[in-house]
């Protein structure tokens, strides 16, 4: 096989992704998946159902562990191979990951996502859509890199425990979220988390998604809506976005192990 695309699991896809979306094989998927313990029983990501994570008491002992560089250089198979990671600002993933280019015999690119979930399957279409076209290699890592950067992520959570627990935000954004009994539009802003609006309600939240990416008055190909356990809070959304006719394909995705442990109950994360 001469090009894989190598994910870790906060792409929230399976190794057949490729396959259902494009009923194609000739470029394989792999998945490197994550591990979330809690009171030291571990849950492999991809394996387990995710409810765990949300009916999980807030005052118990967990943690995520990112895949080993082992996990990565075991799916490196093929002559080129590039590995997509969740935001290196939230994760070692990305550094686990780079660990191994020199230690492989194999042409090996990691792109750090600065995002999570939609972000990642986003990339996996557009790597797919360059090796189809016959691109090289040197070209396929320097317009997946543009592509990336033109990517934007917006989310809206009922609960930022776990983010804030985790240290995934900086101290001054924690705070202000411990402090205000409100809903929060935040956004990813170069891998890092950033609030972007104080909203009233969870739902106003994602009126104002919809109006942000509406006002960008941009033809897009695709948009992808994660959700937890709110699928009308996610089909809430689509229809708004649907009314603007910007993308070409909304798809709603529903969160797997890690990006449950992040988001929990009633989250949305939107990414195009």
């Amino acid at each position: 096989m001469k090009f894989k695309i190598i994910c870790d699991s906060s792409c929230d896809l399976n190794s057949d992704y490729l396959k259902e979306e494009f009923n194609d094989d000739s470029v394989e998927l792999g998945i490197v998946p994550f591990i979330v313990a809690i009171e030291g029983d571990e849950y492999i990501d991809g394996t387990c159902n995710e409810g765990i994570i949300l009916e999980c008491d807030s005052k118990k002992s967990t943690r995520s562990s990112c895949p080993a560089p082992g996990a990565c250089l075991n799916e490196c198979t093929a002559e080129y191979n590039f590995i997509i990671t969740i935001s290196s600002k939230l994760s070692g993933s990305y550094n686990s990951a780079l660990s191994i280019v020199d230690e492989c015999d194999k042409k090996i690119f990691v792109i750090d996502s600065k995002g999570t979930g939609g972000i990642e399957q986003l990339l996996v279409d557009k790597l797919y859509e360059l090796i189809k076209e016959g691109n090289d290699f040197e070209t396929i890592k320097k317009k997946i890199i543009q592509y990336r950067d033109k990517r934007e992520l917006y989310f809206s959570l009922s609960s930022f425990d776990n983010l804030v627990k985790k240290g995934r935000i900086k101290a001054s954004l924690a705070a202000i979220l411990k402090s205000l009994k409100l809903s929060f539009l935040c956004m990813a802003n170069d891998g890092e988390i950033s609030l972007h609006k104080k909203c009233v309600s969870f739902r106003q939240s994602l009126i104002h998604i919809a109006i942000l990416i509406k006002n960008k008055r941009m033809q897009m190909k695709k948009c992808i809506i994660t959700y937890t356990d709110n699928y009308e809070d996610a089909l809430f959304l689509k229809e708004k976005l649907e009314k603007s006719i910007i993308f070409e394909k909304i798809v709603l995705v529903k969160a797997r192990l890690l990006n449950s442990f992040y988001i929990l109950k009633k989250g949305i994360i939107v990414s195009y």
